[in-house]
């Protein structure tokens, strides 16, 4: 029984590592579009590297999987987030005429998102509301539910709007290769995605 408990931590491990090495290279095609944030995603693709390493020199290690695998998950985050920093300098948004639409940011790959996830997209990365940075401004979830339902004809709530950014988060990184967190929530501002605005400096 103990080398069975012993073979499951060792595959845990294998597959958390073969995540964050996965990580490393999605944050190395992130290396590759940003080049005002270069030296900030290099530094991150560093700790990510000796992350992996340190895991594969401690294969078997007497943790918990389902701790190990919160621990990963945190410092995959964390380090999402702060490569996230510098933003978007591009977003381009060309529409199907079944609803859809093709997505491009920066210099990235094409990718299709649905219309409600366009449409969630694009009211995002629209410039209103406040903003004390270079990005454009914060939206409320009542206002982007407001804004939804306008464009879309249909009804939704702030639990909807919840929803859909976990949705379109999800299509940003699987479909697209993107950072996920460039879609920020923030409880205190609302949401929006991070895009620069030309000739907009931090205040």
């Amino acid at each position: 029984m103990h080398r069975g408990a012993t073979a499951r931590q060792s595959d845990a491990q294998q597959d958390h590592t073969s995540r964050l090495v996965e990580l490393c290279r999605r944050l190395t095609i992130l290396t590759n579009r940003i080049g005002a944030m270069e030296e900030m995603a290099d530094g991150i693709l560093a700790d990510l590297t000796d992350l992996v390493a340190d895991l594969e020199d401690t294969a078997l290690t007497t943790a918990p999987p389902r701790r190990v695998k919160r621990r990963i998950k945190a410092e995959a985050a964390r380090v999402l987030s702060r490569a996230a920093e510098g933003g978007a300098y591009s977003l381009k948004i060309v529409p199907r005429t079944n609803g859809e639409a093709d997505v491009r940011i920066d210099e990235g790959t094409w990718f299709t998102l649905p219309s409600t996830l366009t449409e969630l997209l694009r009211i995002l990365a629209q410039d209103f509301g406040s903003a004390a940075d270079e990005f454009v401004g914060w939206k409320t979830k009542d206002e982007v539910a407001i804004l939804l339902g306008k464009n879309l004809s249909k009804q939704f709530n702030t639990h909807a709007v919840t929803q859909l950014v976990h949705r379109l988060r999800k299509e940003l990184l699987d479909q697209g290769g993107v950072n996920s967190y460039l879609v920020q929530t923030n409880r205190q501002h609302g949401l929006r995605f991070a895009l620069r605005q030309p000739g907009r400096e931090h205040t």
